[in-house]
């Protein structure tokens, strides 16, 4: 349903002229959580969300073991997350604009670290498509 109200919303982007990336990537897991879970769902939302908009959807990431970010505040995501993703030398010439898609951002830490990996990959413009994002704690609704 959220996959489904997300591609209605990212259609209608479209539909006013602004430009939509060339193509789609994902948060990765851990192959070992990947497997306990049986699913990454970053990665059937970016499935989707590139069946519904005709983009490619490229597995660039690979995840090495670290701690779970769950729980973690800020400084220490980012602690946990230095050289915690690469970027799978399998694709010869990336896209000049691709979007990472996750679930849920909590702190941005993830999104920032693929970011980086895609612009020093000659990834001109990252967007960063989400479902959700985790209000700050001292946040008040």
């Amino acid at each position: 349903m959220l996959t489904q109200q997300m591609c209605l919303l990212l259609a209608s982007y479209s539909n006013m002229n602004m430009p939509l990336p060339q193509a789609l990537t994902f948060v990765p897991l851990h192959w070992r959580k990947q497997r306990q879970r049986g699913f990454n769902q970053a990665q059937c939302l970016a499935e989707a969300l590139g069946h519904q908009l005709q983009l490619p959807v490229l597995g660039l990431f690979a995840k090495l073991a670290s701690p779970s970010q769950r729980g973690l505040n800020r400084r220490q995501r980012l602690r946990n997350l230095r050289r915690s993703f690469s970027l799978i030398p399998q694709y010869p010439k990336l896209p000049a604009h691709v979007a990472i898609v996750d679930d849920v951002i909590t702190t941005g830490a993830t999104a920032n670290a693929l970011t980086r990996l895609l612009r020093r990959a000659g990834v001109s413009t990252v967007s960063v498509w989400t479902l959700t994002v985790t209000p700050a704690p001292d946040h008040s609704a």
